[in-house]
């Protein structure tokens, strides 16, 4: 029996068994009742899109019950949607389930504001915290420098990374605590 389960890991690592969930655009705050469609996309090690899924969304308010909500497939490859109504005001857990293995993107508690009401603009570091997540980076730059990111972007663009300083340092604040909350093995 050993044997068996030390050979599908191996077969699964070898497959590739993990993946990386991006979210396109997350907004700063819900607004209670209304609906929402969240767009992403599921990659195998962060590079192939990953089509035939069947990725679900789950919201669990603080004091109600989970949700699951399936997620359907758009036209372009590894790209889904879900849509939700907005739960009652407060905090929220947002979690993207991929359908890849048990791969899944635990985002950043999300405010849920009441209809009518509003929220001020977040602070960098917090906007930071939630795309850092969001974007699904947290899955392979979790323990990254910023040189090294400076050096990636070089080698990517082939010039200096001259500009994207506040988006940067936005993303590097953001990174503080937020490993240890999503990913306790981190």
């Amino acid at each position: 029996m050993l044997k068996l389960v030390a050979a599908l890991t191996a077969g699964l690592v070898a497959m590739g068994g993990w993946a990386v969930v991006t979210v396109k655009d997350l907004p700063e705050y819900f607004v209670a009742g209304q609906q929402y469609t969240l767009e992403f996309q599921v990659r195998q090690h962060g590079h192939t899109l990953l089509s035939g899924l069947r990725p679900e969304l789950v919201i669990a308010p603080p004091a109600a019950r989970e949700v699951v909500i399936p997620a359907v497939a758009r036209s372009a490859a590894g790209t889904y949607a879900v849509t939700f109504t907005a739960p009652a005001a407060g905090d929220v857990r947002l979690t993207i389930r991929s359908g890849f293995g048990n791969n899944e993107l635990r985002l950043y508690p999300q405010t849920v504001v009441a209809a009518g009401g509003s929220r001020p603009a977040l602070a960098a570091r917090d906007r930071g915290q939630m795309l850092f997540v969001a974007k699904g980076c947290n899955t392979c730059h979790a323990k990254k420098s910023p040189q090294w990111a400076a050096d990636a972007i070089r080698g990517w663009t082939g010039h200096a990374p001259v500009g994207y300083q506040t988006f940067g340092e936005a993303l590097r604040a953001g990174t503080a605590g937020v490993i240890l909350l999503i990913c306790p093995s981190g």
